[in-house]
């Protein structure tokens, strides 16, 4: 527990982004439109997310579990509903509210520290607000342009496989071809917090969206393997799995390569989910001119 604990802990509390860095690679975001959607959160609305929530959507260390809010009375949703516009005013949540716990899942069986899958359980009405917000997040992505790909994206398997298709399809036709395909390692939990704030800014996202989820990505968190408990400790780095809008500050971050590689006169197929990212293209001269460009694009600190 001791070695798991401390391992993670390396990659959230990590050195800050270099901000010469930062600065130049999500200049882009400053030209995007900007997200002016606002659903209202209402009682009613939330009324019905209550009780359409599964009866074992897991407890946060608020202890509501989705057992509690399907039995929840509309008055007590109006309480709920005042409680997301105060958040969103004031762009934090009560300390009560504000915490994840951390369960940690067997990946493979290498004895690592790392080789774990990070589960991290937020407060269920944390939960309730970011899934609405998350909505109108992704619709904001996708009308802007900032998806990297038009609707709903196949995922990380499907794409290698039609880059590799790409490329034998190329050497059947005696043709050259060529790209990368990039995978970040730990992606979620060496994202700087900062960053992403600076990336909100860049994009000129409301206060309201991305201040109470930062303000919950920097919450305390804790540990738990089995019936063992670490301590408290307050992250400065990592997207949050619990979130429902964590993969949509993902596809953010990865936007500016995507934008890059875009832009290449070549006919180029590029290609993203989540933290893989895949862009290949036929022609030797234009295979060598993508690679350079698309390493270049990615900064190393």
């Amino acid at each position: 527990m001791e070695a798991v604990e401390e391992a993670w802990w390396h990659l959230w509390q990590g050195c800050p982004a270099r901000k010469p860095d930062v600065e130049k690679l999500f200049a882009p975001l400053a030209q995007v439109p900007c997200l002016t959607r606002k659903t209202a959160m209402t009682p009613e609305l939330l009324h019905e997310m209550g009780r359409r929530m599964g009866v074992n959507k897991a407890a946060g260390m608020d202890d509501w579990g989705g057992a509690h809010l399907r039995l929840w009375p509309l008055a007590l949703w109006e309480w709920v509903s005042e409680l997301f516009e105060e958040v969103e005013l004031r762009g934090r949540w009560p300390e009560e509210l504000r915490g994840g716990i951390v369960s940690m899942l067997p990946k493979g069986n290498t004895g690592n520290p790392l080789d774990h899958r990070p589960v991290v359980l937020l407060p269920v009405l944390y939960r309730m607000w970011a899934r609405v917000r998350a909505r109108e997040h992704d619709r904001w992505m996708q009308t802007s342009g900032l998806g990297a790909l038009p609707g709903r994206s196949k995922g990380a398997e499907e794409h290698g496989l039609l880059f590799a298709l790409a490329l034998e399809y190329a050497r059947a036709r005696g043709e050259c071809a060529g790209g990368l395909a990039l995978d970040f390692s730990k992606a979620y939990d060496r994202m700087d917090i900062d960053m992403l704030e600076h990336m909100a800014r860049q994009a000129r996202l409301p206060e309201w969206l991305w201040r109470p989820m930062l303000n919950m990505y920097r919450a305390p968190r804790m540990v738990k393997m089995g019936s063992t408990v670490g301590e408290w400790r307050y992250p400065t780095h990592g997207l949050v799995p619990g979130c429902p809008a964590a993969t949509f500050w993902m596809a953010l971050a990865t936007y500016p390569w995507i934008r890059a590689m875009r832009s290449l006169e070549s006919q180029r197929t590029v290609r993203g989910w989540v933290d893989d990212l895949t862009a290949y293209v036929s022609g030797r001269e234009e295979a060598k001119a993508l690679v350079t460009a698309g390493v270049d694009e990615v900064p190393v600190s």
